[in-house]
């Protein structure tokens, strides 16, 4: 193709889908990491709720054998 010449049909089908599949890996990209991202989140609420849960237990556990 010179400079004069528009380019293909195909040339550009391909390269809109090309575009296309780009756009749509970087969302991925960016849908991971947000997921990374809530799942450390998660991980870290679920970490305190175990301890919580503990102290709770300890805590009635003291009760129950003080009286």
């Amino acid at each position: 193709m010179t400079d004069g010449e528009r380019p293909s049909l195909a040339t550009v089908a391909k390269a809109k889908v090309l575009t296309r599949m780009l756009s749509s890996e970087s969302q991925n990209e960016n849908k991971d990491a947000d997921e990374q991202t809530l799942k450390a989140e998660l991980d870290g609420l679920i970490e305190k709720i175990k301890k919580a849960q503990a102290e709770a237990a300890d805590k009635t556990i003291e009760d129950i054998c003080s009286d």
